[in-house]
């Protein structure tokens, strides 16, 4: 268990016996056992070799400063803890909006700050603490026409504490759908396709949707799941390509608190004479599953 902060989670190989996986720790009991630990061993120490009493204040006081040390070093660098703690961060997060995206356009949401809920209201505090993002899930109902038999869409999620790209501006069609009018906007494309460095999660997924995936009233479930902990991902109606999985820890010590933008694009061609596809998406949801390590003050 003293162990757990340093390489919780990792399988650890001994010659003659089994490997052994070590634990992971529960973010309230990992300072404890990072605290606790040396303190433990020396008590323990004293009383194997019998110490006498002022050898025993003497190893004692050296274990409470080993204690502090290891705190600090924790605080200090804190991928060690993002590697030995259990996941605890699970948030959904809806959109309140309605898409549609027609061939040669994309759309940007507004980003979303991880701390707050759909009601603007505090949720979860992030100052002074660490996320790892470990997984990603989209589900969203919509509608697709697809006047060739099938269509494809490209769909990103990012996510960091700077600012991120801005959102695109929608415009209330006669039938109340938010539509993006952005033809041969292949600048902006290019940039959500291009490294961004203070963009700390990155996952983008190509998305394939054919007639025989759609209900008799053209509805469809369009979903995805980016597993940047495994490096995999899915996808329905059916995934054509994962294109990107990039994590890095995201620092919110002394900055605002994450937040988490959707984009969507195609440029899907469509036969001469029919209207181009058009993916409608409804109020989508979005669930960020991680760890989140905070300081002990």
């Amino acid at each position: 268990m003293t162990l757990a902060p340093y390489v919780g989670g990792r399988t650890i190989s001994f010659v003659g016996s089994s490997p052994v996986t070590v634990p992971t720790l529960s973010a309230e009991w990992f300072w404890t056992v990072v605290f606790l630990a040396p303190l433990i061993w020396a008590l323990l120490v004293v009383r194997l070799i019998r110490a006498s009493r002022r050898k025993q204040l003497l190893t004692v006081a050296t274990g409470l400063g080993v204690g502090l040390l290891l705190v600090a070093l924790h605080i200090r660098y804190p991928t060690l803890a993002l590697n030995a703690i259990d996941a605890n961060f699970d948030r959904a997060y809806k959109f309140h909006d309605r898409w549609q995206l027609t061939s040669q356009g994309y759309f940007r949401t507004i980003p979303r700050s991880l701390a707050k809920s759909d009601t603007g209201t505090d949720i979860s505090g992030f100052a002074g603490c660490y996320l790892r993002v470990d997984r990603i899930e989209f589900t969203s109902g919509g509608y697709a026409y697809l006047p060739g038999g099938v269509a494809a869409f490209d769909l990103h999620v990012f996510v960091g504490n700077e600012a991120l790209f801005e959102a695109t501006q929608m415009q209330e069609s006669s039938a109340g759908v938010a539509s993006i009018s952005s033809a041969n906007d292949l600048q902006e494309i290019n940039r959500m396709l291009s490294p961004v460095a203070h963009i700390k999660v990155n996952g983008h997924a190509t998305i394939l949707v054919a007639k025989d995936d759609l209900r008799s009233d053209a509805g469809v479930v369009y979903s995805s799941v980016f597993d940047f902990g495994h490096g995999t991902g899915s996808a329905t109606p059916k995934l054509f390509r994962m294109n990107r999985l990039e994590r890095n820890d995201i620092d919110s010590r002394s900055t605002d608190a994450p937040k988490i933008q959707v984009a969507a694009w195609t440029r899907w061609g469509w036969p001469e004479g029919a209207r181009p596809p058009a993916f409608t998406f409804d109020d989508f949801f979005v669930r960020v599953i991680g760890r989140k390590h905070c300081k002990p003050w």
